[in-house]
């Protein structure tokens, strides 16, 4: 008796029908985990940005200031970090580009400086990092030292 050699349609369509199980067990969780970093990533870039900002003033003796584009406390059309100006067409030291993946970066000021010591010069300052309401969000917290941090949240 000869045996032919390969898989029959009845194998293969039992091997789609599992991997497409799969797929769709696993793709919404692979999701939420690229939403996450995208959320860390504009988080971390915020926080970088006021760190350079806080470096350049202790570097420079000079007040240098974080500026919305938007010269609103809406930030996620991006925001510069600037030498004594309040809109980002003056002496730019850095731009920061608009917010990706449909985020929202709001903040209670528009502008954020600090003095030749690295101290903000408003006592503190809060910025919101959303996607959606009641989704996972980040909260940017700046405080008098100069420093941030951030902290996950409930989008309101």
């Amino acid at each position: 008796m000869h045996r032919s050699k390969g898989f029959t349609i009845l194998e293969l369509l039992i091997t789609l029908t599992i991997a497409s199980i799969l797929a769709a067990v696993g793709l919404p969780s692979f999701l939420t985990t690229i939403e996450n970093n995208q959320l860390a990533s504009q988080s971390n870039a915020f926080v970088g940005s006021v760190a350079m900002a806080r470096s350049e003033s202790i570097k420079q003796g000079a007040t240098i200031t974080l500026i919305s584009n938007s010269g609103t406390n809406d930030w996620s059309t991006g925001w510069c970090v600037s030498t004594g100006s309040s809109n980002c067409n003056g002496t730019v030291i850095q731009k920061y580009p608009a917010a990706t993946g449909a985020f929202v970066l709001s903040g209670d000021q528009s502008t954020f400086g600090f003095d030749s010591r690295g101290y903000l010069n408003t006592s503190t300052g809060t910025l919101t990092l959303c996607k959606s309401s009641g989704e996972a969000g980040q909260q940017i917290k700046l405080n008098a030292s100069g420093r941030a941090n951030s902290q996950r949240i409930t989008c309101p």
